[in-house]
């Protein structure tokens, strides 16, 4: 059973606190959500997590992490579809179910 806490910290962005879409990372290995390092980098030029300095041009796709996330998020939105086909019955508790289809919602 899965709810929106079991989320890896490592999928969510340091900046926004908030699940990547198209992660980016950086010559140290912090990874940003790639909207909010631009804008972090049109006010600052520094890393948000060390604070040395940190350019654009040295963020690069994080491919592995975009298909981590990717992954993780079907798996979510598989289980929250069969506890909501579940839930229909008795042998599943409709909390299970509302858990799992906000993770689903995550995805969107």
């Amino acid at each position: 059973m899965q709810d929106a806490q079991d989320i890896p910290l490592s999928f969510l962005c340091p900046i926004t606190h908030e699940l990547m879409k198209n992660p980016v990372i950086d010559r140290e290995g912090n990874s940003y959500e790639e909207e909010a390092i631009a804008l972090w980098l049109r006010r600052n030029t520094t890393s948000p997590v060390t604070r040395n300095d940190l350019h654009a041009s040295h963020l690069t796709p994080n491919r592995a992490l975009k298909d981590a996330i990717e992954e993780f998020l079907h798996v979510a939105a598989t289980a929250a579809a069969a506890a909501a086909t579940a839930a229909t019955s008795e042998s599943a508790s409709p909390a299970t179910a509302l858990s799992l289809a906000a993770l689903a919602q995550v995805k969107q």
